[in-house]
């Protein structure tokens, strides 16, 4: 938990924007860091540089449209879902805010809803959060959202995911709650995430209808990138792949062995 491995900012930086140009995202990559130092000078805190709090996903919008840096302490928060697993609101069994979040989890038992709640991570509390463009970013993250515009580029980073760990990826999908799945669990498990945007990052954050976010730890995210050089170096990468509805297809040499294989050309 909290692993950081041994890569400098610029390493991190370096590594995040091969992984996002092998997937040609138009948006920046998010780095994410929880904080306990003076943040960064060229980072906005809301309540002061914008004169009101936001939702944590709003600050991760700034981050990937326009390549801000965004630093949030407790009373620059506007949404409840991060106060939650940045263990900044207390959500007790029995409390009133347990119940009133229970309640609106989209659960129609309550008691399903209490056991959901009941497992929502929750990370060591720091000062804050920080937020800026993996690609250029003057710290070292805890957690990377990789933003794709579409399926195709999320396909090519599980093909590197694939190869790599010698596994398919596992994930969790919910209809809300998309920040808690990409930062708080993959930062407690070091494992990778996927998630659908949100109704927040929807309406407040404008995310596009085709958008999916892949998180990655900092400790896999040489993993990634390995992967994705991998398949580029062969030909394979996200951007040698072509629409062509041709029925009599030209099949490469491996289909053609396995069909000779099983006698059926």
């Amino acid at each position: 938990m909290l692993y950081r491995p041994m890569m400098t900012p610029a390493q991190c930086s370096a590594s995040a924007h091969y992984v996002a140009q092998s997937a040609r995202l138009s948006l920046h990559p998010q780095a994410v860091a929880l904080w306990d130092d003076p943040a960064p000078p060229e980072a906005i805190r809301p309540v002061t540089s914008l004169g009101t709090p936001i939702a944590l996903c709003q600050g991760l919008a700034l981050v990937k449209r326009e390549g801000k840096t965004v630093y949030m302490e407790r009373t620059d928060h506007s949404c409840w879902n991060p106060m939650v697993w940045l263990g900044l609101g207390e959500i007790t069994p029995g409390s009133p805010a347990f119940f009133a979040i229970r309640d609106r989890l989209g659960i129609r038992d309550p008691e399903k809803a209490a056991e959901l709640l009941r497992s929502f991570p929750v990370l060591p509390v720091h000062q804050g959060i920080l937020m800026g463009p993996a690609e250029t970013c003057s710290f070292r993250p805890d957690v990377i959202l990789f933003p794709c515009d579409n399926n195709f580029q999320l396909r090519f980073f599980l093909m590197a995911i694939k190869h790599e760990t010698g596994a398919l990826l596992q994930t969790t999908l919910d209809p809300i709650d998309s920040c808690m799945h990409t930062i708080a669990e993959p930062i407690l498990t070091g494992d990778y995430g996927i998630a659908i945007p949100d109704p927040g990052d929807q309406e407040r954050a404008l995310s596009g209808s085709n958008e999916t976010i892949l998180a990655v730890p900092i400790s896999r995210l040489e993993e990634l990138e390995r992967g994705c050089r991998y398949w580029r170096e062969r030909g394979a990468g996200y951007e040698d792949f072509h629409p062509q509805m041709q029925l009599a297809f030209s099949q490469p040499p491996f289909y053609q062995a396995l069909f000779q294989f099983w006698n059926v050309r």
